[in-house]
């Protein structure tokens, strides 16, 4: 949100806008590619980027507003838990695979598990622990999901599942389909045609095992490509889909063809 908002105040308002990073890219964690892509969208606009610096590097007088952020942690402080006996790691409640507590009757769910730290992951553990709750004798263990993660700059930023340069660490042989949002008929009518979607499938099986999208209406996309790695969906069950024209969603399918991929 911070991000979202330099933008519409360097491009609106005329306020002079700077980001400063301690790490070496914009947004640590995402796709690398897509970190170059946004500060490069972000320059073009008068937003001054830095990367690798910190507090102690910056004149903090030369602006007038300051916005620091520095990530989360799970609060589970003041909660009692100490009085009931749950045990914690490191502030974190600890829990099983059906989100039960070292107490039998206590569940737990959302960012004091510390977990995905995100609402809708939240929201996804509290149904589950409510179920779990309710039906004892048919308990579901939470497992491996894909969960989504957006990012509401302009343009947006969505990933699921493994990035580019996850998927080289863990020694997996894949192929990359990119798809610019140039090409895409709706996008230029939008004028919003900065951007591109990007998948990482195996080589050998085909599986889908991540996407990344910055772009317009990324979030929105993002939940298309986030059904196809929780089913293991392959390539050839995308490129069989027919998405309608002019959509946003078509960019998916044009992302496969075959001259996309490297």
């Amino acid at each position: 949100m911070p991000l979202s908002s330099t933008t519409s105040l360097s491009t609106h308002s005329g306020c002079e806008v700077s980001v400063a990073e301690k790490m070496p890219q914009v947004l640590p964690g995402i796709d690398k590619e897509i970190a170059r892509k946004l500060e490069n969208i972000f320059k073009k606009t008068g937003i001054k980027v830095t990367t690798g610096c910190d507090a102690t590097t910056l004149d903090l007088k030369a602006y007038d507003l300051v916005l620091l952020c520095v990530g989360r942690k799970a609060q589970s402080e003041g909660l009692g838990l100490e009085k009931l006996g749950i045990v914690t790691e490191k502030g974190k409640i600890a829990t099983d695979k059906y989100l039960k507590t070292n107490i039998a009757n206590i569940y737990a769910a959302g960012d004091c598990t510390g977990g995905v730290m995100l609402a809708h992951f939240a929201a996804y553990q509290g149904e589950l622990a409510a179920e779990n709750i309710a039906r004892q004798d048919n308990q579901r263990q939470i497992g491996e999901v894909a969960v989504p993660s957006c990012i509401f700059t302009y343009p947006e930023i969505a990933a699921v599942g493994l990035s580019e340069e996850q998927a080289v660490e863990k020694g997996l042989k894949i192929k990359v389909h990119k798809f610019d949002f140039l090409g895409s008929g709706l996008a230029r009518i939008m004028q919003e045609a900065e951007g591109f979607v990007k998948i990482i499938s195996d080589q050998a099986s085909q599986q889908v095992l991540g996407a990344s999208i910055i772009g317009p209406s990324a979030c929105e996309l993002i939940g298309i490509l986030t059904l196809a790695v929780s089913s293991h969906m392959t390539l050839s069950q995308i490129q069989e889909t027919i998405f309608a024209h002019p959509t946003l969603s078509e960019s998916i399918g044009n992302c496969l063809k075959d001259y996309n991929a490297v």
